[in-house]
């Protein structure tokens, strides 16, 4: 098996090392544009459909409701700022999501980076190396083994430092870049449950709304009823009150017949008072009531109404 160089087996040794890291800056950018994305177009149709639907509800609730209705109006201002609060979530989880795509860009040029140094590193171990051989050659040629060791192990460590510290800082960048995402994927998270409580009060003030016209129709129906039952009551009544007045013509007249039977104040004398009040009630004679019965007897012999109907 032929020796493998110092220098590259370093950098073969590093460019494993990274190939092996869990993510790579290309796939958390790549995730988290997609994730942006359908995270997007997600929670804005979301938010679109619920303020669409707070706004159907509020006009429904103005257009049937009757006057009164402020629990509904105050679900309705619920529902609204409950949509302002999911639209604010969701702007918050865009821009972390496009700060998780700068992070990942960030992680990706850390990454480059490490590799640039990797490879300058092994360049400048290998000319290290061959300095220092040239050097021990000159020397003496039976030091030049020991001058090759010496300058391999210097530039393992140095190539093992370095690979070390680009391999720190991938992990950091890769840290920050999930804790962006994860940050992101919790702010839709929150944006989801928000446009999920709108939905919920919206659909609330819907039904309140309904409830609100079905009682005003129950409402307006029991009145009609009533009206009905007042109207056929008052047909009631004035049929009686016809019935009353065309007895009291017919009494009347009976009355008047009386009045012209009687003749004079001899005959009235011989009635008793209810029956000469009768005589004026239907002759109207004023202040009737507080008569005594000579004086009913004076007022129906000189009413002229009395006279009158005596003589028709």
């Amino acid at each position: 098996m032929a020796p493998v160089h110092p220098g590259r087996w370093i950098a073969e040794q590093a460019k494993t090392g990274l190939s092996e890291l869990p993510s790579n800056a290309k796939w958390l950018l790549s995730r988290a544009e997609s994730r942006s994305e359908g995270a997007g177009d997600k929670v804005g149709g979301l938010a679109e459909r619920a303020r669409e639907s707070v706004k159907q509800v509020k006009d429904t609730v103005v257009d049937a409701t009757p006057i009164g209705g402020d629990s509904v109006e105050s679900r309705l201002e619920s529902a609204r700022r409950q949509s302002e609060k999911a639209k604010e979530a969701e702007e918050r989880a865009v821009e972390l999501t496009r700060e998780a795509g700068e992070r990942a860009t960030h992680a990706k040029q850390v990454s480059e980076q490490g590799r640039a140094r990797i490879a300058e590193q092994e360049k400048a171990g290998e000319q290290s190396v061959e300095d220092r051989v040239a050097e021990a050659r000159r020397e003496a040629e039976t030091m030049i083994e020991q001058a090759r060791e010496e300058a391999r192990q210097d530039a393992e460590e140095s190539v093992r430092a370095a690979r070390e510290q680009a391999h720190e800082e991938a992990l950091a960048a890769q840290e920050e870049a999930e804790k962006a995402k994860a940050e992101a994927e919790q702010a839709m998270a929150d944006a989801t449950e928000q446009l999920t409580e709108a939905r919920r009060l919206a659909d609330e003030a819907e039904r309140a709304a309904r409830e609100k016209a079905e009682q005003a129709h129950q409402e307006a129906e029991r009145l009609a009823g009533e009206a009905q039952g007042q109207a056929r009551e008052a047909d009631a009544r004035i049929a009686e009150a016809k019935r009353v007045a065309e007895k009291s013509s017919a009494d009347a007249s009976r009355t008047a017949a009386q009045v012209r039977s009687a003749g004079g104040n001899g005959d009235l004398k011989e009635r008793n008072k209810d029956e000469l009040l009768d005589l004026a009630a239907a002759i109207d004679i004023q202040g009737r009531s507080r008569m005594s019965k000579a004086e009913l007897v004076r007022a129906i012999s000189g009413s002229k109404g009395g006279r009158a109907k005596a003589n028709a």
